[in-house]
C-alpha cells in the first residue's frame, strides 16, 4: 500500500506541475502579439486594456481605456469624407523624434485630423507617419520648392494659406501650432474632465464589447456605440468647450505658457518632452502673449483666417472670444494687435521653447535661413542662454568649470542663472501628471516593446520595419498624400480638395 500511495503522490505532483506550467506560460505570453487588422493589430476585451491600466490615477479613468487602446492601435477612424470637428495644421520637418508623442497627445485631447506640411519631403517622413496616414488621421502635404527659393522665408505663409484654402472648408475648428506646442484643455463648468462615450447603451469598459474595427463596424458595433465606432462617438472637454461657450466665436486665441529647459542637455529617443520639462515662466494674471489661434469658419464660407501665425483676420460680424467665451473687443479687424490679456485656463498651449540643449543646437543649423525663428536671431549663444543649469552643475567651482568647458565658446552663458530665477520660474507638472500625459507614455511604451530588440537597435518604431515600410511601398502611397509641386513665391492655384479628405 505504501508503494501505491507513493506512486499516487508522484502522479499528483506531476499533474500539478503540468497545470502550473500551462498557467505560467499563458501569463507570460505577450498579450499584444495578436492577429493583424488593417496591417496593424486587433484586440478584444480586457486584454486591450492591460497595457494601460497600470497608468490609471483613479478607477474612474478606466471608462476611457477603450479610447486609449483605439488610439494605440490606430483604429479610431472617422467616417470617410466626414467633416472633422477639430484639426491642426503643422510643419513636421526636422521633428521626427518628437512627432509620435505630439500626435498621440493630441489624439487623446480630441484632435481628429492633422494636416502636416513637409517642406523637405522624404520617404523617412512617410515611413514614420504611415500608420496615421493609413488610419486617415494624418494628411501629409509634400511641398516641392523650386531651386533657389529661400524656403525658410516663405514656407510659413504658404502653410497658412494652404490650411485656409484646403482645411477650413472641411473642418469646424482648426489650429495652426507647432510640434513644440502641446494643447492643454480644462473641462468647462461641470463637464466631464475625461473623454467619454456618447449615446452608448453599453459601458465603454465592458470587456465583452468589441473594441476595434477595420473601418467597417458591423451592425452590433453600430447599435452598441462602442469604442470602435467613429471618433464623434467620443466627447472631449475640448469639444464640449467649443460646442457650448465658444459656438459663436470665429477666432479663439490660445495663451502660450513658455516652459524653460531646466538641466536637459540631451532628450533621448525614449524620453518624453512633457515628462522631462516641468519648469515654466511665472505668468502674471494680465500676461499678454502672442499665442496661436483656433479658427471657427462658418460651414460653407471662409469668414475668418490667419493674418499671421499669431493673429486672426475676422470679417465683419466675426467674434473673437477668449477660452471662457468672453468677447474680446479690438479696434481693427485683426487680433491681437489691439487685443487684451487672455485667461490662464480653458485652452492653453504649453510651449517647450527648448526641448534640450542638443536639440536647440541641431535646430539652429537647419533653421539658420528662417528669419522668424528665434534661433536664427539669437544663434548658439541663445541656446546657451535658454539653458537653466541644475543646482548640481553649479554646486562647486569644479562642477561649474566643467559646465563651462562643455561649450568653450558659450560656456559662461551656459552656466549663467539669474539670482531671481526662483521668482521668474515655477514648477508645473500638470502635463506630466495629466491623463493624456500618462496615457501617451503608456501607448509609446507599448509601441517600443512591440518593436523588440531589432527596432530599438535601429532606432525605429515597429511599423517602420518589414515589407509594409519598404521604400517601394512608401513611394507608391497615394491616399493621404498631397503633392504640391513647383512651389515658388506663390501657391499653385488649385489642389484637388478631394485629395485632402482621407477616404
Amino acid at each position: 500500500m505504501s508503494g501505491l500511495a507513493s506512486r499516487r503522490r508522484v502522479w499528483v505532483l506531476v499533474a500539478v506541475a503540468v497545470v502550473t506550467a500551462v498557467v505560467l506560460w499563458h501569463a507570460g505570453s505577450p498579450r499584444h502579439a495578436v492577429p493583424a487588422a488593417r496591417g496593424l493589430f486587433r484586440q478584444r476585451g480586457s486584454d486591450a486594456h492591460s497595457a494601460y491600466a497600470a497608468h490609471l490615477a483613479h478607477p474612474s479613468e478606466a471608462d476611457a481605456l477603450p479610447l486609449v487602446a483605439a488610439v494605440a492601435s490606430f483604429s479610431l477612424v472617422a467616417s470617410p469624407g466626414e467633416r472633422a470637428h477639430v484639426a491642426v495644421c503643422a510643419v513636421p520637418t526636422h521633428e521626427e523624434q518628437y512627432l509620435p508623442e505630439w500626435l498621440t497627445w493630441h489624439r487623446l485631447v480630441g484632435v481628429e485630423r492633422f494636416y502636416l506640411f513637409d517642406n523637405q519631403p522624404s520617404t523617412r517622413m512617410r515611413r514614420l507617419l504611415r500608420p496615421w496616414i493609413d488610419e486617415g488621421t494624418v494628411v501629409l502635404y509634400e511641398l516641392e520648392y523650386e531651386d533657389g527659393v529661400d524656403i525658410g522665408a516663405v514656407y510659413q505663409n504658404h502653410v497658412l494659406r494652404l490650411c485656409e484654402r484646403d482645411v477650413l472648408p472641411v473642418t469646424s475648428w482648426v489650429s495652426h501650432h507647432d510640434v513644440d506646442e502641446f494643447l492643454m484643455v480644462d473641462a468647462p463648468g461641470w463637464s466631464p474632465t475625461l473623454p467619454s462615450l456618447v449615446n452608448s447603451s453599453r459601458s465603454a469598459a465592458d470587456p465583452s464589447s468589441p473594441l476595434f474595427h477595420d473601418g467597417a463596424p458591423d451592425a452590433d458595433d453600430k447599435e452598441a456605440g462602442d469604442a470602435s465606432a467613429p471618433s464623434q462617438r467620443w466627447t472631449y472637454p475640448l469639444h464640449a468647450r467649443f460646442d457650448s461657450l465658444l459656438s459663436e466665436a470665429t477666432c479663439v486665441p490660445m495663451l502660450r505658457l513658455p516652459f524653460q529647459n531646466y538641466g536637459v542637455r540631451i532628450l533621448e529617443p525614449t524620453d518624453f518632452v512633457t515628462e522631462r520639462q516641468t519648469v515654466k515662466d511665472r505668468v502674471p494674471p494680465n500676461f499678454h502673449t502672442y499665442g496661436k489661434m483656433f479658427i471657427h469658419p462658418k460651414e460653407g464660407s471662409l469668414n475668418a483666417g490667419w493674418l499671421g501665425p499669431h493673429s486672426c483676420r475676422a470679417t465683419t460680424g466675426g467674434a473673437v472670444m477668449d477660452a471662457q467665451g468672453m468677447e474680446l473687443l479690438f479696434e481693427s479687424t485683426t487680433y491681437p494687435y489691439a487685443g487684451a490679456p487672455l485667461p490662464q485656463e480653458g485652452i492653453m498651449l504649453y510651449h517647450y521653447i527648448q526641448r534640450s540643449l542638443a536639440d536647440c543646437r541641431a535646430k539652429y543649423h537647419v533653421l539658420s535661413s528662417t528669419p522668424q525663428d528665434w534661433r536664427t536671431r539669437d544663434g548658439l549663444a541663445g541656446c546657451a542662454r535658454n539653458y537653466v543649469p541644475l543646482d548640481a552643475e553649479l554646486a562647486t567651482p569644479a562642477a561649474r568649470a566643467q559646465l563651462v568647458a562643455d561649450d568653450p565658446e558659450h560656456g559662461d552663458e551656459l552656466a549663467a542663472r539669474p539670482e531671481s530665477w526662483g521668482v521668474l520660474f515655477t514648477r508645473d507638472t500638470s502635463a506630466r501628471d495629466s491623463w493624456q500625459g500618462r496615457m501617451t507614455r503608456a501607448i509609446l511604451a507599448e509601441w517600443r516593446a512591440r518593436g523588440g530588440k531589432e527596432a530599438r537597435e535601429q532606432g525605429r518604431w515597429w511599423w517602420e520595419m518589414g515589407d509594409e515600410a519598404s521604400d517601394e511601398r512608401l513611394e507608391g502611397m497615394m491616399s493621404g498624400i498631397v503633392s504640391v509641386e513647383s512651389v515658388g513665391r506663390g501657391i499653385p492655384p488649385k489642389v484637388r480638395l478631394e485629395a485632402v479628405v482621407p477616404q
